[in-house]
C-alpha cells in the first residue's frame, strides 16, 4: 500500500535506458499508469523523489542503485523503488518494501510481466509479521520507526516482542509476538503505564506515550475531536486553544480523522476554519441525538454535564457527547478539557487493525 499522496503527488514513474526496456514499461504503464521516462533520468529521479508514490526502473540495478543513492533518507518517507530487468522476469523490491509499498507492488508488476517478484525483507522470507507493513495498510503514523530494525530483528531471531493495543486485530500474529490489551483509564488516556523495559515493544494506539524500552508506536488515524465555543469567538483565539490542547494532552494532529460539534454550532466560523485547517471533515451531530444519550454510560468514562452548557444549547454536552457520538461510540480518551469560552474532547473509533 502506498503512503498518503499529498496533494501533488502521482503514483509511479517508470524509468528505462533500452528499447526493450522501454516497452517493458509501457506495457506497465498501460495497467498501472505513469509516464515512462527515457532522457534525462536522474533530474527527473531528483524531482520526483518526493512527488512519486514508487520508481520503477527497467534497467540494471547497478545503474538504478546509483541513481538514488543520494536521495535515500528514511523508510517512512523514502518512495517505494522497483527494480526489474528489461523483460520483466525478475522484479525486486529495493526500497521501502513495507511502509512505501514496494513488495506489494513488485508482486502486481510481476503479474503483468509474468516475472518473478524479488522480496527480500526478513520477514517476509520468514513469514513474521512485520510491523512496518501494519502500518502502511492501515494508514498509521510511525513514530520512533528508526527502531522498527530491532523489532524485526527479534522476531527474525526467535525473541518475543511486546504488542500492546486495546483495538481488535483482523487476522494472525506470526512469530513470537505477545500481546497484552493497554489499561486505558478515564482521564489517564497517553499513560505512561507499568511495562517490562527489556523487550521490544510496539504499541498500537494514538495516545500512549513514554514506555521505556526500544519501543516503535503506531499511531492510528482513529481520533475524532469534539469542539464547543461561544458563538462568534475568535478563530485565532480557537486555533491557540487547540495547539495548547495538543501540546499539553500529547495529542497527534494527523491521528485526527474528524472533527465535531452540535448541529447548534454547525455554521461557526471558527470550528468551520480549524476543520479546513486540519483538512478533516467537520460531523455535526444533532441536539435530539445527544439528548437520547445516557451521558453516565459511555466506555471511557462518564460524560459531564453542564447546567449552563444546557441552559444555552439545549443539551447537557457539547465537545465529548458530539466526538463520543461522530466516532460511532468508540470511547472517550479525553474528557472535556477547557479553554476560556472553548471546550475539547478526544474520542476514539474502535477501528480494526488489519494484521
Amino acid at each position: 500500500m502506498f503512503k498518503e499522496k499529498e496533494k501533488d503527488r502521482m503514483d509511479i514513474v517508470y524509468f528505462a535506458v533500452t528499447d526493450p526496456g522501454e516497452k517493458t514499461a509501457e506495457r506497465l504503464a498501460a495497467s498501472l499508469p505513469g509516464p515512462v521516462i527515457r532522457k534525462g533520468m536522474k533530474e527527473v529521479v531528483r524531482k520526483n523523489w518526493k512527488r512519486a508514490n514508487a520508481l520503477v526502473f527497467v534497467m540494471a540495478s547497478g545503474i538504478a542503485v546509483r541513481t538514488i543513492a543520494p536521495l535515500i533518507e528514511a523508510k517512512d518517507t523514502d518512495p517505494a523503488v522497483i527494480v526489474m530487468d528489461i523483460h520483466g522476469r525478475h522484479v525486486i523490491s529495493l526500497l521501502s518494501g513495507h511502509l512505501g509499498g514496494a513488495n506489494a507492488l513488485a508482486v502486481r508488476l510481476a503479474d503483468i510481466t509474468g516475472g518473478t517478484p524479488v522480496i527480500t525483507t526478513a520477514t517476509d522470507t520468514e513469514g513474521l509479521t512485520a510491523f512496518d507493513m501494519v502500518a502502511g495498510d492501515n494508514d498509521m503514523v510511525v513514530e520512533h520507526g528508526e527502531r522498527m530494525k530491532y523489532i524485526s530483528g527479534a522476531l527474525v531471531d526467535g525473541r518475543t516482542v511486546r504488542l500492546y493495543t486495546t483495538l481488535p486485530l483482523l487476522g494472525v500474529l506470526k512469530g513470537p509476538v505477545e500481546r497484552a490489551d493497554i489499561p486505558v483509564r478515564p482521564g489517564d488516556a497517553s499513560g505512561p503505564f507499568p511495562c517490562p523495559g527489556d523487550a521490544p515493544t510496539v504499541v498500537i494506539d494514538p495516545l500512549i506515550a513514554g514506555l521505556p524500552g526500544p519501543v516503535v508506536y503506531l499511531r492510528p488515524r482513529t481520533l475524532v475531536l469534539g469542539v464547543g465555543c461561544k458563538k462568534g469567538i475568535d478563530p485565532n483565539r480557537l486555533e491557540r486553544a487547540f495547539e495548547a490542547f495538543c501540546r499539553e494532552r500529547g495529542v497527534l494532529k494527523t491521528c485526527i480523522r474528524m472533527l465535531a460539534t452540535a448541529d447548534i454550532k454547525s455554521d461557526e466560523p471558527a470550528i468551520l476554519r480549524l476543520a479546513e485547517k486540519l483538512g478533516v471533515p467537520l460531523k455535526v451531530i444533532s441536539r435530539e441525538a445527544i439528548g437520547e444519550l445516557d451521558l453516565s454510560q459511555v466506555p471511557g468514562g462518564a460524560i459531564e454535564a453542564s447546567d449552563f452548557v444546557r441552559s444555552v444549547t439545549g443539551v447537557g454536552s457539547v465537545s465529548e457527547a458530539s466526538a463520543y457520538l461522530a466516532s460511532g461510540k468508540g470511547r472517550i480518551r479525553i474528557p472535556k478539557t477547557k479553554y476560556p469560552g472553548i471546550t475539547f474532547a478526544l474520542a476514539e473509533e474502535m477501528k480494526a487493525v488489519r494484521i
